[in-house]
């Protein structure tokens, strides 16, 4: 993310495309925390 900020300020990206990468990272980091969750209460009931 560091990376994007210092391409818009040098201008060698819009701001269009640091909302498509923001929302991105959003949806991938959204869809990991989710996986990570169901892993831990699928362990969680092996365990029991």
């Amino acid at each position: 993310m560091y990376y994007i900020g210092y391409l818009l300020e040098i201008d060698e990206s819009s701001v269009a495309d640091e909302h498509l990468i923001t929302g991105t990272a959003d949806y991938v980091l959204t869809r990991l925390q989710f996986r990570l969750e169901q892993d831990k209460q699928q362990i969680e009931r092996k365990n029991k």
